[in-house]
């Protein structure tokens, strides 16, 4: 499968393949360059974006236009700065009235590199398979924005890798070392990383301590910094800024003029004299005198935050009982004198430039696509870090379940009454109520008359047959209904959220969503509201994730209520074991709570994982697979329901049966319908009869 590695960065971006005549990573070269500026422009008038080089040329030509009118109408259409920018949600208008999402954008950058990648090195044919970089510290939903942008783009298979991991294998393959511990010091147009990658005799590697990350520390930084100094003078010569209307920001001066004199003071080791013209109106002149010590004075905040975060991360390594072997430095902005000074005072080795660093991280991304594979980390413990603050409801309501009660209701043989069944299927309480349901935190709840309320397994009445509606406890808590309104009660019948919701559900992680109104929203267990929520429809929570739905999609949000992957899904199921199946293009996959894809899309129909395995359909038949996607029992049964105590349903030749977690076929399929297994017993029927079975197959009990 045709695949490359996109270096996505802030100002520009670079590719690379794995040649299949040499075995290595090597640069996709776009019009001869190794990198590409990461600019879209769309024209007046036009749909059509302009990408990249030809992009930045007329990014460049906009500091030559004669009005204010000019130039607005070129940057109304110009998009820079595509990875800083980056919102949950943004929207922007192009100059013929298009809005456009801001992975769109994304998306365009990414479309051009993969057609030059299909143009240049794989004969035409399609790149389906990308890995794209990011910085250490990168929002959830910013990664779900990559991968969403490259799908726009026409990638079917998206991976993400750490930049300085990336970089680290770059480097490590561009060269034959002896090294095995590297530290990373990646000083980039937008962010800032540190990493420490360690490499075995097969140029495998794995990461401890964990990379320390600055979304806020980089070249841009230094680049805003400097625009600060020419608005200071502008005011102090003229009494205005550098942009015609105050208080703006001119882009293209900063992206310009600023990184121009950046890279100038990167390179010299001398003060300057630099002459600008500022933006119209008028024809305004200025001058700026930089010596080196002022340029490190003015640079020092940037440039002393990432030193901070490199000590921080020297202190981890040495804590965790490893020595540094090398040390390199890439990103642009690392060619910054002062930085290697500032990092030899700090460091056990000499830091070393890479040659290759405007293609290196691009370079790692290829091979990590090619099945360069990671390690766990390494096996010295991690240093003392501060205790993490718990969540909200776990602070505020600590929950103990109790412990299970072992009685299953069930129906008299004319289904008028409910009553409770042993494990060992005896009635133990009788036929009375006119509803019933399994016992939940050491209570079940029954119904008489239209009223609900819970009974202990003596058949006693513990709370109070009032309510008009009740569900079983979950979480310590059980969901009631009374005088038309929702709240919820503990296990001695106390009112703990008073009843006032309109609508609401039981708990769940810790959290249960409600509605009064219009407003949906999340309480903890005191009933203390979370947050709210806005969009279609939201379920509850499950492994730290909530199911949400917005224009017929599917996505998840996490315990802020923060969107963390994006609604794009057909359907979706909540988390279970840490994974959640999810389908796209009418195939299910299974994703982790980062939104990786961690089981290809393929299967046609599934149920949620339990006891570590779970039933997918594929090849119109039924079987079982584990949480890595390898087949546990092959795909022969006409039908499966979810585990449930251990056991699944499998239908074969139209009767029902139960599989065990090993695939077994515990229970053979010879019953005309059947449940799933609660309180150790199932209901099944054979034959018109219906009974009751335990989980070695043995009815236990007849109903009819």
């Amino acid at each position: 499968m045709p695949q490359i590695g996109i270096d996505f960065g802030t100002s520009f971006c670079s590719a690379s393949w794995i040649n299949p005549v040499t075995g290595r990573a090597e640069s996709i070269r776009f019009s001869g360059e190794l990198k590409i500026p990461s600019i879209v422009y769309y024209p007046p008038g036009e749909s059509t974006p302009i990408v990249g080089k030809a992009a930045y040329a007329v990014f460049d030509n906009c500091r030559q236009l004669d009005s204010c009118e000019e130039i607005d109408a070129v940057m109304e259409g110009m998009f820079t700065g595509l990875k800083r920018t980056m919102r949950q949600g943004l929207k922007h208008y192009l100059p013929n009235g298009t809005k456009m999402r801001h992975e769109a954008l994304i998306a365009e950058l990414f479309r051009y590199i993969r057609h030059e990648a299909e143009e240049l090195c794989f004969e035409g044919n399609k790149v389906t398979k990308v890995v794209i970089t990011h910085p250490v510290e990168f929002e959830v939903f910013k990664k779900d924005m990559l991968r969403e942008a490259a799908c726009m783009a026409g990638f079917t298979q998206v991976d993400l890798l750490m930049e300085p991991i990336a970089a680290a294998m770059g480097y490590m393959n561009s060269r034959k070392m002896d090294s095995r511990n590297v530290l990373v010091y990646d000083f980039g147009a937008g962010t800032f990383d540190v990493a420490f990658v360690q490499f075995d005799d097969r140029g495998e590697c794995r990461v401890a301590p964990s990379p320390i990350g600055d979304p806020n520390c980089g070249g841009d930084d230094i680049d805003r910094l400097l625009y600060s100094r020419w608005e200071q003078l502008a005011h102090e010569k003229y009494g205005r800024g550098i942009a015609a209307e105050e208080g703006r920001i001119d882009v293209s001066f900063e992206k310009m003029e600023c990184t121009k004199q950046k890279e100038l003071m990167s390179v010299r080791s001398g003060g300057f004299k630099y002459r600008v013209i500022l933006p119209p109106p008028g024809f305004c002149r200025l001058e700026m005198n930089l010596s080196p010590e002022e340029w490190e004075t003015l640079i020092a905040s940037v440039v002393d935050r990432s030193i901070e975060k490199t000590r921080q991360m020297v202190e981890r390594i040495a804590q965790a009982g490893f020595s540094i072997d090398q040390a390199i430095m890439i990103g642009g902005s690392s060619q910054i004198p002062q930085i290697a000074q500032k990092l030899k005072a700090i460091l056990p080795v000499e830091p070393q430039r890479v040659m290759d660093l405007d293609v290196a991280v691009a370079h790692g991304a290829a091979l990590f696509g090619a099945g360069i594979k990671i390690k766990p980390e390494a096996t010295a413990p991690e240093p003392p870090q501060p205790p993490k603050p718990q969540p909200i409801e776990e602070e505020i309501l600590p929950y103990e379940p109790a412990p299970d009660v072992m009685l299953r209701a069930c129906c008299d043989p004319h289904h008028q009454r409910f009553g409770y069944l042993d494990a060992d299927g005896t009635l133990v309480i009788p036929y009375k109520y006119n509803k019933a349901r399994d016992f939940s935190d050491g209570l079940g709840l029954v119904a008489l008359e239209g009223k609900c309320g819970f009974i202990d397994p003596k058949d006693e009445v513990v709370i109070d047959l009032k309510y008009e509606d009740a569900y079983p406890f979950s979480e310590g808590l059980a969901l009631i209904r009374y005088n038309g309104k929702y709240g919820y009660i503990d296990t001695t019948g106390k009112e703990v959220v008073a009843c006032r919701y309109d609508g609401a559900y039981s708990f769940s992680d810790g959290m249960a969503r409600v509605e009064s109104g219009d407003r949906k929203g999340f309480i903890n267990r005191k009933g203390q509201v979370l947050f709210s929520c806005g969009m279609d429809r939201v379920l509850s929570f499950a492994g730290g994730r909530a199911l949400m739905q917005h224009k017929g999609k599917w996505g998840y949000i996490d315990k802020m209520g923060k969107a963390v992957i994006l609604c794009r899904y057909q359907d979706a199921y909540g988390f279970s074991e840490g994974l959640a199946w999810v389908r796209s293009l009418d195939k299910w996959g299974a994703i982790d709570p980062d939104g990786t894809v961690v089981i290809p899309f393929g299967f046609d129909d599934v149920h949620s994982f339990s006891d570590g395995v779970a039933p997918v359909k594929f090849g119109g038949r039924w079987g079982i697979i584990d949480k890595t996607g390898n087949v546990v029992a092959p795909n022969k049964y006409d039908g499966a329901r979810a585990f449930s105590e251990g056991l699944a349903l499998i239908r074969r030749e139209g009767k029902w049966g139960y599989i065990d977690s090993k695939g077994d076929e515990v229970i053979s399929c010879h019953f005309e319908r059947a449940d799933s297994f609660c309180k150790g017993l199932a209901r099944v029927e054979r034959d018109g009869k219906i009974a009751y079975i335990n989980k070695t197959g043995r009815i236990v009990m007849v109903s009819s």
